[in-house]
């Protein structure tokens, strides 16, 4: 159970939501619904304690501010809009972060009792099917594009024709793209595995980004 009683919260010393009380009960459905800037999202995170708060935010009769970081990821979870993770997860993998609090450290991988609270999870809300699908980083801020080898030549010269024209800002590609690719306004390049390849190879990786200069 959710209860918020008398809340105030904001930004910079200002205040953007002002005396909000409201329960949830379990297994209830709140859908919160305003214009851009009217402070869902900071509403939201003032009961995930990510930003301060006055008056009370309890879940489980318990005030968020005095769970542990921990203890408090094992009760909320909150996915915004906006991220700061700016390569793709899948469907599935973003959901599988939840199970973190439940982990025995970073590297530890996810248990056969994880997977099926998370396939589980994702079957009640619906969304199952999609679980191989790449998320879009920060939203529909950016899309998301594909080249491989095995792509029929005019498939790729779609993708690369898109990336040129900002139709989609984010690449993701196997070494095709080490020569022949002149984009001048891509900046950035993340190579997995990089230890996989010689350094020609990394060199001309390397080569395709930051050639406005």
């Amino acid at each position: 159970m959710i209860e918020v009683k008398n809340i105030y919260c904001g930004y910079d010393n200002k205040k953007i939501i002002k005396d909000l009380s409201f329960n949830v009960n379990n297994g209830e459905n709140l859908c919160i619904v305003g214009p851009n800037g009217c402070g869902k999202s900071t509403l939201l995170k003032s009961i995930a304690n990510i930003i301060e708060y006055e008056g009370s935010v309890k879940i489980d009769n318990k005030e968020v501010s005095s769970f542990s970081r921990i203890d408090l990821a094992k009760k909320v979870a909150l996915m915004s809009q906006m991220s700061q993770i700016y390569f793709p997860y899948t469907v599935y993998d973003t959901v599988s972060l939840g199970r973190y609090a439940y982990s025995k450290g970073a590297f530890s991988k996810l248990s056969l009792a994880d997977k099926r609270i998370i396939v589980d999870s994702m079957k009640k809300v619906g969304i199952y099917e999609l679980k191989d699908k790449l998320t879009v980083a920060c939203g529909s801020k950016y899309k998301i594009g594909l080249v491989h080898g095995k792509m029929a030549t005019a498939a790729k010269d779609k993708v690369m024709n898109d990336f040129l024209l900002n139709k989609c800002q984010i690449l993701i590609s196997t070494t095709v793209i080490e020569v022949g690719l002149d984009i001048k306004n891509a900046s950035m390049i993340v190579i997995f595995d990089a230890n996989m390849f010689g350094l020609s190879t990394l060199h001309q990786l390397r080569g395709r980004v930051g050639r406005s200069d």
